[in-house]
């Protein structure tokens, strides 16, 4: 039998996102060689997902920096939760301690506690995200403490400040297992497709803009949203876009849909994938719809400009801007053979630059 490496991961996932569906297909690929056991929040609605992918799955009671008052039990916590990581790597005989994500302080104390342990920290934020306030100091602190820093693209590395023990290991994509698509069925009557939850930055408001000025030239236009309301500021954000939409008379060209596990199925039953994020690190929904060979149209925040080389295989569109995003959804539907053509070579793209097992690679040389 195989004495694999334990992998401790850290992460402060509460609920299903892309970024926790990334963390576990890229562990599911490297399980033949370590074992990793996962660390969530108690509070964690993702315990069953987690575990279902046949990993060990322990809960802490973490506490984010936040505005709240709670803030000001962040320190006794964070010192508690080391002493209990502490005695698990010990019982658990942990070999590497993985991190997600920046704002993730347990690496750093564990590190202070048992410096001869391997950190690594997966950072996946931008600078521009909600942490923008602290980022800097949580980037000089695993600049300082942790002995890899794997950043999920360029523009990330960028805004840690390049420390030298820095790389890039982009998120990988698992093969299509459906039909290719095969074009926009009727371009007069486009079905357009927005994967996210509902929260402030996922730009669903810029979407609705648009698709207002979309309406005015193609009347027979539909935009579906698919994401989750897990919190009531989620379900208000949800609701004061349907306020909006009905304000702007377009209510009924826009469908408020739950999430979706079909993610393949949906894009592929769409003739448009739209992306407005306000500020994304990567963004899974965007190399789900080049890998999948669907036209795309997604804001420049970040990693989207990465992901499609600089707009060659996609739509690339300003930041919070619903005229260029409308134009670009027309422009579309005025010559969908180009849309066609371009997203063919956009699935071509993606499998060579986001290789699963170049990634692979990398994150093996790092555990060791």
């Amino acid at each position: 039998m195989i004495n694999k490496k334990r992998i401790l991961l850290i992460d402060n996932s509460l609920y299903t996102t892309g970024s926790i569906h990334s963390t576990l297909q890229t562990t599911v690929q490297l399980k033949d060689r370590y074992e990793f056991i996962y660390i969530l929040p108690a509070k964690s609605k993702i315990f069953q997902l987690v575990e279902g992918h046949g990993f060990e799955v322990l809960g802490l009671p973490m506490l984010e920096i936040s505005k709240s008052y709670k803030v000001l039990l962040y320190l006794p916590m964070l010192l508690l939760n080391t002493f209990r990581l502490l005695r698990i790597i010990r019982k658990k005989q942990i070999d590497v301690i993985h991190v997600n994500d920046i704002y993730n302080m347990l690496g750093v104390s564990v590190k202070l506690f048992g410096p001869g342990l391997k950190v690594v920290y997966y950072v996946r934020l931008l600078k521009t995200s909600y942490i923008r306030e602290m980022y800097p100091v949580f980037a000089e602190l695993i600049g300082w403490f942790a002995d890899h820093i794997i950043c999920v693209s360029a523009a990330v590395q960028r805004d840690i400040g390049n420390p030298k023990q820095s790389q890039v290991v982009y998120t990988t994509f698992v093969n299509e297992r459906l039909r290719v698509w095969d074009g926009l069925r009727d371009p007069g009557k486009i079905d357009i497709l927005y994967l996210g939850n509902y929260m402030q930055g996922k730009g669903q408001q810029w979407a609705v803009y648009a698709l207002a000025k979309v309406l005015r030239v193609y009347p027979h236009a539909h935009l579906t949203f698919a994401g989750g309301s897990n919190n009531s500021a989620h379900e208000g954000f949800k609701n004061w876009l349907k306020s909006l939409a009905a304000e702007l008379d377009i209510d009924s060209s826009i469908s408020f849909n739950d999430p979706t596990d079909k993610v393949e199925k949906e894009m592929k039953n769409s003739d448009v994938i739209l992306n407005l994020s306000e500020s994304e690190s990567f963004s899974m929904v965007c190399l789900e719809a080049i890998s999948y060979g669907v036209p795309l149209v997604a804001s420049d925040c970040g990693g989207p400009a990465e992901i499609t080389d600089n707009g060659r295989q996609a739509l690339l569109v300003a930041n919070k801007d619903a005229e260029a995003a409308a134009e670009a959804l027309i422009s579309i539907i005025k010559d969908p053979e180009t849309a066609r053509r371009r997203a063919a070579g956009a699935k071509i793209f993606a499998r060579e630059k986001f290789n699963p097992g170049q990634a692979k690679r990398i994150l093996e040389n790092i555990y060791g």
